[in-house]
């Protein structure tokens, strides 16, 4: 069931914190029937007294970071007050924390929060806090809409402590491992509620996703909960950047001369993932001539190396991922409607960021653990000494969780390391022209070159690579050298050296100043289009402007 635009919340009691139910577009779910937790687009019915999803106060940002995560029932507040001695929020997995909010700037004097026809009511009362709701003072009143509930509300109390009003399942239908993911919103239980069944069968997993959702972490999920994992390969392959002319032999291998500069045998990804998961993420982009031969493989679990003429049995379990809708991609005869199907027997939909906003504080919080320590900075999250400011201010916290988070956990990632980069050695209190803008747009994420997290692909002999597939793998990672490396599994020396042989592909010092001060004109300036371009390497461009004087 579609989100709907026409949602209320009605009391079915005289306390309406005992009973509420949802009606959808007039139509009153009396039944109460539990609706499908593995997307986010769905207006569940809301029953206090069942284990349905209930409004719940999550903690997103607190002085002290063992309370971030922890969280407190609406059914649970007594008398539906929050302030700084009650709830008390109790703690989730991979929380350490609990109890009431205990901060002295928050006022013991509480808000008044309850639910009410048509959403919930949050009430001012007498508390002397300063409180925000998604942003917004709050005077005296508000009431809260259905869709604002689900959608996620933030609310910040004396300029230190953010929570976030969302809708929680009253208690865990299951508890599932936490599979390396971060969060306890319904939506990615629901996800690793389905990774545990599916884990030990020996199916195809297609993996569906916004850029940026994890969809790999997904498939290593898969992959470690699996029978004998710990002595089985992962391999994971992104064939968007793999060259059309290479896709076959990357993935069935290839004999020594089969075509130019096939000067070795090569096993390919699925000999080398043999008794384990092959990965193919991008699925989409896979070439037409190479989808019918992964289709072969799929049902006869052999495959044939391109000019060889003896097929090898592998026992390989794939799992597919795509942020695309297939099923346009079939329409347009760009993608087989029988590979579609055998690679679909079972799919797996992950939520957006936005879609578990609750889950943002936790995140935040975990990939600052990270940077920070990377930094040499473990101590910025410490406990404050009394009356002091954290270090990361709770209006950028605030900030964050309200973002939508286009590029999902990614840009969340490469937002926190440019946080901790711009604030080393300092609070951090601001955000720079770089984040602001970022946040500010919604669509364009911070460029830190970080390094994906993906598994290198098995080597290929460089003097297996000839000049057509170079330049389809340097056109198709921007002219980076790392990244066209990694996709072509060989190590960034080769690839210098490739590239220096070839008389085909330019190098950065050949460009003329001329050539470049009309590219930086028409460009604005921005040395990736530049390089795209010029088709030379971006660090190469950068390193030839400064030398003419042009950076």
């Amino acid at each position: 069931m579609r989100r709907s635009s026409n949602v209320r919340w009605v009391c079915e009691a005289q306390d309406p914190r005992l009973l509420c139910a949802a009606v959808v577009d007039g139509k009153r779910d009396d039944a109460g029937k539990h609706l499908d937790l593995s997307t986010l687009s769905t207006v569940p019915s809301i029953r206090l007294d069942k284990v349905d999803r209930v409004p719940a106060l999550t903690v997103a940002a607190h002085p002290d970071p063992t309370m971030v995560g922890c969280r407190a029932f609406l059914s649970d507040i007594d008398g539906g007050r929050l302030s700084r001695t009650e709830p008390f929020f109790e703690p989730v997995r991979g929380t350490a924390g609990g109890g009431p909010l205990a901060d002295p700037f928050v006022s013991r004097k509480p808000i008044e929060l309850s639910i009410a026809a048509g959403g919930v009511r949050i009430l001012r009362g007498k508390t002397s806090s300063k409180v925000a709701v998604d942003a917004t003072p709050l005077a005296q009143e508000r009431l809260l809409t259905a869709e604002q509930v689900e959608a996620g509300v933030v609310i910040k109390l004396a300029r230190r402590v953010v929570l976030v009003l969302h809708l929680q399942r009253r208690l865990p239908a299951e508890m599932t491992l936490q599979l390396g993911m971060v969060g306890e919103s319904d939506a990615l239980q629901a996800v690793r509620s389905q990774i545990s069944q599916v884990a030990d069968l020996h199916v195809p997993v297609l993996i569906r996703g916004a850029s940026g959702t994890g969809k790999e972490l997904v498939a290593r999920a898969i992959h470690g909960v699996g029978r004998g994992a710990e002595a089985s390969p992962f391999v994971a392959i992104n064939m968007a950047a793999v060259p059309s002319t290479m896709a076959a032999s990357a993935l069935f291998g290839h004999v020594k001369g089969a075509f130019t500069g096939a000067h070795r045998d090569h096993p390919g990804h699925f000999v080398s993932a043999d008794g384990g998961t092959l990965f193919l993420d991008e699925i989409g982009d896979t070439p037409a001539d190479v989808q019918a031969m992964l289709l072969r493989v799929l049902e006869t679990h052999e495959v044939c190396p391109v000019g060889g003429s003896t097929s090898r049995r592998v026992n390989v379990r794939l799992i597919a991922a795509t942020d695309a809708p297939l099923e346009d991609v079939v329409d347009a005869g760009k993608f087989r409607l029988p590979l579609f199907h055998r690679l679909a027997s079972y799919q797996i939909a992950l939520p957006t960021l936005r879609e578990r906003r609750e889950d943002i504080g936790r995140l935040l919080l975990f990939l600052l653990r990270a940077e920070l320590s990377a930094a040499g900075l473990d101590d910025c999250l410490d406990v404050p000494a009394q009356g002091k400011d954290p270090w990361l201010a709770a209006w950028i916290v605030e900030r964050m969780v309200q973002h939508d988070w286009p590029g999902n956990v990614r840009q969340l990632r490469n937002a926190v390391r440019h946080l901790v980069i711009a604030s080393r050695g300092k609070p951090a209190a601001c955000i720079d022209p770089t984040l602001e803008a970022m946040l500010q747009a919604g669509t364009t994420e911070v460029d830190v070159d970080s390094p994906q997290a993906v598994e290198p692909a098995p080597p290929i002999a460089p003097a297996d690579l000839d000049d057509d597939a170079l330049l389809e793998a340097l056109g198709k990672n921007g002219w980076r050298i790392g990244p066209t490396a990694e996709a072509l599994g060989i190590a960034r020396s080769s690839l210098y050296r490739l590239i220096d042989r070839s008389s085909r592909i330019r190098k950065a010092k050949e460009v003329s100043r001329e050539e470049l001060v009309q590219a930086r004109d028409s460009l604005g300036g921005d040395v990736r289009l530049m390089a795209e371009n010029l088709r030379v390497s971006p660090r190469g461009l950068r390193l030839r402007m400064k030398d003419l004087g042009l950076s």
